[in-house]
């Protein structure tokens, strides 16, 4: 009889195990900002960015590249998911179970935990998680290193790397909240 109780009760823990997922409170909110540019960001998606930002924004040839950056430098956005013979629009694929951080190389090969989270939602539906560190990075400046997740066809896609000062939060914020999916 010991037995079959014990045995429940590790059931009822196992059962009850909380699960790594996040939830949709306190998410920004996807808009639209007046003054800002529109341009292609994806095959299917635009992003807005501020008028003095530089940069090609989406190019290539075999496939999609992207490059934005301020004026000043604080705040480059790009991505470039290429391999030998084509650049596709996404990296890797979050697993089914959403992480509360996810871990990354940087460019030297270095190991980051990208540890802090913000969402992007689109009415109730989270559209968009922006994974990022306050982790000194590179040339001695506190660079939040981070990547960008987007929902494309029920799957949440690496969409982005963006390299931003803590100060820029924010910008960084409505820059995300601007990115749009083309009518399907």
């Amino acid at each position: 009889m010991n037995r079959i109780i014990s045995l429940l009760i590790i059931i009822a823990f196992i059962g009850c195990k909380k699960e790594n997922v996040i939830d949709n409170s306190a998410c920004n909110n996807m808009a639209t900002i007046d003054n800002w540019l529109t341009i292609s960001f994806k095959t299917n998606y635009t992003i807005q960015v501020p008028p003095d930002y530089k940069g090609l924004g989406m190019g290539g040839f075999e496939g999609n590249t992207f490059s934005k950056f301020s004026n000043d430098t604080t705040i480059v956005l790009d991505y470039g998911y290429c391999n030998g013979l084509f650049c596709n629009d996404f990296g890797d694929t979050l697993q089914s179970t959403i992480p509360l951080s996810i871990s990354v190389r940087d460019n030297s090969n270095n190991l980051i935990t990208l540890d802090k989270m913000q969402k992007f939602c689109q009415n109730t539906e989270i559209t968009g998680i922006l994974y990022y560190t306050n982790n000194n990075i590179s040339s001695n400046k506190l660079y939040w290193n981070s990547r960008l997740y987007l929902l494309d066809y029920g799957l949440f896609k690496q969409a982005m790397q963006i390299r931003f000062p803590a100060k820029e939060l924010e910008t960084v914020n409505e820059i995300i909240g601007t990115i749009k999916p083309f009518i399907r």
